[in-house]
């Protein structure tokens, strides 16, 4: 296919056409899931540069790109109305472009290898030509590293082409939000460029050297489209299958975002080396011998173990091998009296987390039983309502807003101005693991669109910066003989912190509770946990709330995610499960549920 550059002036008008429509990507891709195709075509109009710049960075021919290219926009279309986007999917189609290039470079590597006619070299692109391929690889895999909410600012200026105010409407949020974070991710980018040895300033410029000379064809634009309408070469079709069963969805499910100025506190990264422009960087050509003997492995950070995406599907198949006919996974409820639902929930959640899709059979049987369950215990009510919220928010709004004024209802104490926490209903001591379940569920209401009063997460962080003890938090707050912290109700606290500086803002009591409640959790001496299922679940929740894979106070750090997925991995029993003790955590279906829920999506590792 020949390369025919789109001008730079008409491809920002058309942009910005598209946005002055006022429709966002969510918006848009609603609609192609109702049938309407040229919405779709907007969609790609918006972000196709930037996808196919994204795959033609990690693929050594045009041919391979723009198959990747296609395969990504496939997948997207494939899930346009499976999941609750966010307003713009600029983040989403960036990671997704990557993993399924990743896919094509291994493919074309293998490929290479059997072939043993060796072809004509291709001519140099731009790429190669300006930078080197090397230098982008960096900078495409430490831009891949960073939490979403630092990442999704930078992918819609730097390689979106957006300007700092179109990314506040695309993100639907406050301009100088968008430029703190913008300023944030460009020190954190910094940071873990400066680790390996690459100037990070060098790696934007590189990258704007390169824009005008990656363009997207309005022939790709037709195979795109082509492709959406069901006629997909063997070659893109085979790219987008095993991505589809597993692609992360569009929305995080417990805390999208964190205050900043928790992170600054917890995990800022102190400005070195150059700072990037927060204007267009200049696209002065680089000397590339230079540039490539300065791009190092990174030998802090290793990979999480291969076998994780294994381990996910086993335990996958696992849970859906035992579901019921009637769509629930109830072995367990004459154990816990009045928990019926609980197991149900909790596996469907996880599944949620792992990046099954709603809309698969297993999924849309699970939802509709846990829609039916009656609010008795906030264990069941929390979890349902993450469920509901995390799988149509829509079609279920009336029972998420019942669900969230039956658990403001329940927090004791919340009447009188003085949150103690929630607990089995009717009960009268609030406990951390019942607040915890109680505080996510009233979360992912308040996401998913449900009226929270706006009193309920000041008291939240009240009664976590009441309640801390020694650095740590108890299971039971109001008892004087319950007095060692644990590192599941601290890890399920300081999550619930981050919540209540979502939806409240924050305050430096918060910061500061928030702060040794992280230095408990990284000092302590390992202890071993009531329950280790509910330990790896609280662990998730709480490194997902801010967008780290390692938690970090001063210079100790503890790379959560990794070593727990590779623990994981290692105990993996052959069907699939896992079953790590006694208890809860010898209930095969509950302790590969949670097990399940912190390997998360694909997205995560």
């Amino acid at each position: 296919m020949a390369e025919r550059a789109v001008p730079v002036s008409r491809w920002i008008a058309r942009k910005a056409v598209e946005r002055a429509s006022g429709l966002t990507d969510r918006d848009l891709l609603l609609r192609f899931a109702g049938g309407d195709e040229a919405a779709f075509a907007v969609v790609v109009n918006r972000h196709g540069r930037l996808v196919y710049a994204t795959c033609r960075r990690l693929l050594a021919t045009q041919e391979d790109a723009e198959d990747a290219c296609q395969a990504t926009f496939l997948v997207l279309a494939r899930k346009a109305g499976a999941v609750r986007w966010q307003s713009s999917v600029a983040n989403w189609l960036y990671a997704t472009a990557r993993r399924v290039a990743m896919k094509a470079r291994r493919a074309a590597t293998r490929r290479a290898g059997r072939e043993a006619a060796a072809a004509t070299p291709e001519a140099a692109p731009p790429l190669d030509a300006v930078t080197g391929r090397e230098l982008l690889a960096a900078l495409d895999e430490e831009l891949g590293r960073l939490p979403a909410r630092y990442r999704e600012p930078l992918v819609l200026c730097y390689l979106d082409g957006l300007s700092r105010d179109e990314a506040a409407s695309c993100l639907g949020l406050p301009p100088a939000t968008v430029k703190t974070r913008l300023e944030r991710g460009r020190k954190r980018l910094a940071a873990a460029l400066l680790g390996r040895g690459v100037a990070p300033g060098v790696c934007l410029l590189a990258l704007a050297a390169t824009a005008d000379g990656i363009v997207i064809t309005p022939g790709l634009t037709d195979a795109i489209l082509a492709v959406v309408r069901g006629s997909p070469p063997p070659t893109v079709a085979a790219l987008a299958v095993e991505v589809t069963m597993y692609a992360a969805v569009g929305r995080v499910s417990v805390v999208a975002v964190v205050s900043a100025a928790l992170l600054g506190v917890m995990w800022g990264v102190a400005g070195a080396g150059d700072e990037f422009s927060a204007g267009t960087p200049s696209a002065a050509p680089l000397p590339v011998p230079a540039v490539r003997a300065a791009v190092a492995p990174r030998a802090t950070e290793q990979k999480v173990h291969t076998g994780v995406a294994e381990a996910r599907r086993k335990a996958v198949k696992f849970l859906t091998d035992r579901q019921t006919p009637e769509g629930n996974w109830e072995a367990v409820q004459t154990v816990y009296a009045g928990m019926e639902g609980g197991e149900t929930a909790l596996v469907t959640l996880a599944l949620l987390e792992a990046g099954v899709p709603p809309a698969e059979p297993a999924l849309k049987k699970a939802v509709r039983y846990v829609a039916e369950i009656p609010p008795k215990k906030t264990y069941v009510v929390g979890l349902q309502t993450r469920v509901l919220a995390r799988a149509d928010p829509k079609a279920h709004a009336a029972r998420i807003q019942a669900n969230a004024d039956w658990l403001v209802a329940q927090g004791i104490g919340l009447d009188r101005g003085r949150l103690e926490g929630w607990s089995y209903p009717a009960g009268q001591h609030a406990d951390q693991s019942n607040t915890h379940f109680a505080v996510f569920g009233l979360h992912a209401a308040k996401v998913a669109g449900a009226k929270v009063e706006a009193r309920v997460w000041p008291a939240v962080r009240d009664h976590y910066v009441r309640t801390r003890r020694d650095g740590g938090w108890t299971y039971h707050p109001a008892s004087d003989s319950d007095t060692a912290p644990t590192y599941s109700m601290t890890a399920a606290a300081v999550a619930g912190l981050a919540v209540a500086d979502r939806h409240s803002g924050p305050t430096a009591r918060g910061r500061e509770a928030a702060e040794k409640g992280m230095r408990a959790l990284v000092t302590a001496p390992p202890a071993a946990p009531k329950s280790i299922g509910y330990k790896w679940m609280v662990t998730a929740e709480l490194g997902r709330a801010i967008g780290a894979k390692s938690f970090r106070s001063g210079d100790v750090e503890v790379r959560w995610y990794q070593e727990g997925a590779e623990k994981l991995v290692a105990d993996q029993r052959p069907d699939g499960s896992w079953v790590p003790g006694r208890g809860v955590d010898g209930l095969p279906v509950t302790a590969t549920a949670f097990g399940l829920y912190f390997l998360g999506s694909p997205q995560n590792e």
